[in-house]
């Protein structure tokens, strides 16, 4: 691995956009983005799931949300904590969905730039 986008890149793209049927054109553009994200749920296992627990307890949760034991399990503490934060978000973004799925629109929001904390209430800074 060498930092650059080159023909065994390119190559490795192509394949995995194959796989995933989504056009295949050597870009890793949005669709191919799109494909790269496992969603989780209750049930799931594993490395995402250990991810999102991670990211879900870096949070300042509302409610009754508790601190996430991160063990690669999406349990319904898991559960409970996503679609806390889900309905946090969804109260400053209209339309974001609240499915207590971790899938593209929550892993964009957890990981995105900006503050770690979801608040009830915009502070007085937030809404002027």
């Amino acid at each position: 691995m060498d930092g650059t986008f080159g023909p065994t890149t390119e190559a490795a793209v192509r394949a995995f956009q194959r796989e995933k049927k989504v056009g295949i054109d050597g870009i890793a553009g949005p669709r191919t983005c799109q494909a790269l994200i496992d969603s989780v749920k209750r049930g799931s296992k594993g490395d995402f799931v250990r991810g999102a627990q991670e990211e879900l307890n870096s949070r300042d949760l509302p409610g009754d949300a508790k601190k996430l034991r991160v063990d690669g399990i999406f349990g319904p503490l898991t559960e409970a904590a996503t679609n806390s934060f889900q309905k946090a978000i969804a109260a400053e973004i209209a339309g974001f969905p609240v499915d207590k799925i971790v899938g593209p629109n929550t892993w964009q929001a957890l990981a995105g730039p900006g503050e770690r904390h979801v608040a009830e209430e915009p502070s007085d800074g937030d809404r002027g």
